[in-house]
């Protein structure tokens, strides 16, 4: 066993790392649970309203104003949703989703790029997201989390199928979702449905069981939003200028989800997504675009192999020019010519070796 005194010394040790002694437990926060290092001094409401005041609005337009512009260019109009639509009083980050708006089939049908390209999309925006509550956790000395907001009115209507019956779109959502649990978990404390179904609630009733107490604790469910007691609770959550006006806030555009994709924006996205330049290419992509590349004529690289290969003044600009007239010469000669420095050094090491 240990030594008298050693197993409370390993127990203080554990709780030092969670939460530093100095540092005093503020009382628990109305929007969750804080956990290990993000125990920190609560901001008094008056300091968080001045902090999060219109002083500030201009500068955190500014932030998102580059999430904004790729949401907009690279966006699935199929799939609305506004990753950064605002603040709330507490500074939490609202995420707009409207799912009853969602055409899954035509998501998987109408496009000209792959689904790898959306899925690369939101796992981008996903990674933004994460920098920036970390940036404004670390800056405000609090835990920023993310309050997301969904949108059912319209689940199924006007000819669009749902999530569910789609096996190409819930295989996406699927890949979307293992993703998300693994790299991007804990960092939403609220969840506020709007416009649920009624076959919805019922269900939901069931899941509800299997979920634990902290996670049922982040779900809001509130009904129609034309009703004014669900617009008083929504406001509640939201300002009313980050809440949009259709839950009777006063943001007209939420980019992204209000106001609705018209028939031109969706032909423009059509005949626009493609052109866009790729962010990530992969080895073996990189590795056939540089086999397609034509090689340049045989006279050519010659001539330049000899341009090169002209006598320097001595060292090891001679042995630099050297190396540059050999990868040239190889070129001419249909071989893959080093693209770098040191590719061309070891090449010429392993000609040495064969010479030898």
């Amino acid at each position: 066993g240990l030594p008298n005194g050693a197993a409370g010394a390993h127990m203080q040790g554990r709780r030092r790392r969670r939460r530093p002694p100095d540092l005093p437990l503020p009382p628990r926060p109305a929007w969750g649970r804080q956990r290990g290092w993000g125990v920190v001094p609560r901001v008094p409401p008056v300091a968080r309203r001045e902090r999060h005041g219109h002083q500030q609005e201009a500068g955190r337009r500014e932030v998102a104003g580059g999430l904004h512009e790729v949401v907009r260019q690279r966006r699935n109009p199929y799939l609305p949703m506004c990753p950064y639509g605002g603040r709330n009083r507490d500074g939490h980050v609202v995420w707009f989703l409207h799912q009853g708006r969602l055409d899954a089939k035509k998501f998987v049908e109408h496009r000209q790029v792959s689904k790898d390209q959306d899925l690369k999309h939101l796992e981008l925006t996903l990674e933004w997201m994460l920098w920036h509550l970390d940036t404004l956790s670390r800056r405000e000395q609090r835990m920023v989390y993310v309050i997301k907001v969904a949108d059912f009115s319209g689940l199924g209507a006007e000819g669009r199928k749902l999530p569910i019956f789609v096996p190409e779109f819930k295989a996406f959502m699927q890949d979307l979702l293992k993703g998300m649990q693994k790299h991007y978990c804990e960092h939403d404390s609220m969840f506020v449905l709007l416009n649920t179904p009624f076959a919805f609630r019922m269900l939901f009733s069931v899941i509800k069981l299997l979920l634990t107490k902290r996670q049922v604790s982040k779900i809001r469910m509130f009904g129609d939003t034309s009703q004014a007691d669900v617009r008083s609770n929504l406001l509640q959550i939201l300002p009313e200028e980050v809440c949009p006006a259709a839950y009777g806030g006063k943001a007209e555009v939420v980019t992204g989800v209000f106001p609705f994709a018209t028939e031109a924006d969706i032909q423009e996205w059509y005949q626009k997504r493609h052109l866009l330049p790729v962010e990530t290419v992969d080895d073996a992509a990189a590795a056939a675009a540089a086999a397609a590349t034509p090689a340049p004529p045989a006279a050519t690289t010659a001539a330049t192999a000899e341009s090169v290969a002209a006598p320097a003044a001595s060292g090891e600009q001679a042995t630099e020019r050297s190396d540059a007239a050999t990868a040239v010469a190889a070129a001419a000669e249909g071989a893959a010519a080093p693209t770098s420095a040191v590719q061309a050094r070891e090449a010429q090491t392993v000609r040495e070796g064969e010479d030898a």
